[in-house]
């Protein structure tokens, strides 16, 4: 194996992010709130421009792909389209 197949082969599919305050996720109050998300794949976008939610309203497109490529949220059990939505709602109240 060449060095860069070697390169190529390591490359980083997961990674790490902290949201400053933490507000709108389970959390001690403003606490940062680490998380950990994946690489978006063709097929999380075709699945995401398809819904019904997407076509109605473009907003919801971001909501979306972050429920489907994060993977964990701080002390969230499962992570889903509502609790993305309570994190922008809360962002949307700081501002």
């Amino acid at each position: 194996m060449t060095r860069e197949e070697d390169k190529r082969m390591n490359i980083r599919t997961t990674f790490r992010f902290t949201l400053p305050n933490g507000k709108g996720v389970k959390a001690e109050a403003g606490r940062k709130v680490t998380g950990t998300m994946r690489l978006i794949q063709v097929k999380d976008l075709v699945l995401i421009e398809t819904a019904e939610s997407v076509k109605a309203r473009s907003g919801n497109f971001y909501v979306i792909l972050l429920s489907r490529v994060i993977s964990e949220l701080g002390k969230e059990g499962m992570l889903n389209q509502k609790i993305i939505e309570r994190i922008f709602c809360m962002r949307s109240i700081i501002r």
